[in-house]
């Protein structure tokens, strides 16, 4: 309670005590004088009272036994923005018609009874838009309203719950914002688990490939191997026949000439001299062949023309039926770091091929042209030949694996694919055919710790 409706409490109870007595004097005394006391000190009391009430900043009404308004202060007329005397014995519920059987007439009886404040909004003569908080206590001659205006409270109650509502709409927005975020990554979460699980069983099948790939590749090495060990026996034999029918005819020739007078000391000397060079040559020609089949441990510096030479000694029995003109022309002397046998094993099969199209077309004058140089720090090799070219419709496969055109018994088709895979996928390097003049050439182009 305020101290300001205190004292008008206070008051309130002078002013009903001097009633009273003036009550009581009417009745018992004729002394005027005694009455104009009391009447005055009623109106002292009336005067310092409404003074105060004047003062006060909240608004004060009284109202009597019919709820009509007997008094009303400066503060409470400003709030319903009408002069006092035209409030002055209005019924209070004329203020608000149609609450009187509503909640607000109630509550002002609940105040009465409870002391109790009541909030309300005032609409007389028309809406105000201003809201009041009032306590209402009964007196001896009717009632005594306080109220205060609360507009700004309320306003602020109201901006305050929009922005709750608001706040809390938001909250929501943003949570069903959230719930589809989550249900957005969870549904990613499982399309990645999906594409993962995916890829492992692509990567376990690209894996598995790889493996028949390898597989596959070491076959076709060992077809290769065993094709070039085929022509390599056949190499031997066609190495070997001259000097064994040459060493043949010293035995017979030793055999013929015993017992005769030319049979001399210096005559076995020399048989048995000219012989035995004969049979180192032919192991050189073993360790040659023994030292092609060996597989190379690592890499090693090789020179390319040197590496030409021993693959060329190797095909010295090849490559007289019918006899093939091999020229060299080493305009550079490159080294190649890599696979030496390797390196040889792919010019051979390329050699070998070119054989096979000379004995296939019948070439009158068969030539191979080797040419040795560099480029640009790159060694280039490149086997020209004069059998009459490749056929363009099978160009583009010539290094594909098990082609061939020779036939299931005179050709597997892995030679010059072998040769590709060497070359490129061992040494890096890079093998291309094509068709000039009178024939094919194959180009064989290697940097040395570059892959192209």
């Amino acid at each position: 309670m305020t101290t300001a409706s205190k004292s008008c409490k206070e008051l309130q109870a002078e002013i009903d005590h001097l009633r009273l007595r003036l009550e009581e004097a009417k009745e018992t005394s004729t002394d005027f004088s005694e009455r104009r006391q009391a009447e005055e000190a009623l109106r002292a009391a009336h005067e310092r009272i409404n003074t105060i009430l004047d003062q006060m900043s909240d608004g004060f009404a009284s109202c009597d036994r019919e709820w009509r308004y007997t008094y009303i202060n400066a503060a409470a007329a400003k709030a319903y923005q009408m002069p006092p005397e035209q409030l002055l014995g209005k019924n209070i519920w004329e203020m608000w018609p149609a609450a009187y059987d509503l909640p607000l007439g109630i509550n002002f009886r609940r105040s009465m009874q409870e002391n109790i404040p009541v909030q309300f909004e005032t609409y007389y003569p028309a809406p105000l838009d201003r809201w009041f908080e009032c306590r209402c206590h009964p007196t001896t001659v009717g009632l005594a309203v306080f109220f205060s205006d609360i507009t700004e409270r309320k306003l602020a109650d109201e901006k305050l719950q929009k922005a709750h509502d608001e706040l809390e709409q938001r909250v929501a927005e943003r949570t069903e914002e959230l719930a589809m975020s989550v249900k957005l990554l969870q549904d990613q979460i499982v399309e990645r688990e999906r594409a993962e699980k995916s890829l492992c069983e692509e990567t376990a099948q690209r894996l598995r490939a790889m493996e028949n790939l390898c597989e596959k590749e070491q076959m076709l090495i060992q077809q290769s191997r065993q094709a070039a060990m085929g022509e390599m026996i056949g190499n031997i034999a066609h190495q070997w026949r001259q000097p064994l029918n040459t060493l043949g005819l010293k035995i017979q020739t030793l055999q013929l000439f015993y017992g005769h007078d030319e049979f001399t000391k210096e005559f076995l000397e020399t048989s048995v001299s000219s012989s035995m060079e004969l049979i180192q040559h032919m192991s050189k020609t073993i360790d040659d062949f023994r030292n092609y089949f060996r597989p190379d441990k690592k890499k090693i510096d090789f020179n390319v023309h040197e590496a030409i030479d021993n693959s060329l000694s190797l095909l010295e029995g090849s490559l007289q039926n019918p006899p093939i003109s091999i020229e060299i022309v080493a305009k550079d002397r490159p080294v190649v770091h890599g696979y030496q046998n390797e390196f040889a094993q792919a010019l051979l099969n390329i050699l070998l091929n070119a054989r096979d199209a000379f004995i296939e077309r019948e070439i009158d004058e068969p030539k191979v042209t080797i040419t040795i140089s560099n480029e640009d720090g790159c060694s280039v090799i490149t086997v020209a030949d004069n059998a009459g070219g490749i056929p363009e419709e099978i160009m583009g496969k010539i290094f594909e694996p098990y082609f061939t055109t020779k036939g299931p018994q005179q050709g597997t088709g892995v030679g010059l694919f072998m040769s590709k895979t060497i070359i490129e996928k061992n040494m890096g390097g890079r093998l291309d055919a094509r068709n000039i003049a009178n024939g094919a050439e194959f180009r064989v182009k290697v940097c040395n710790g570059i892959r192209i």
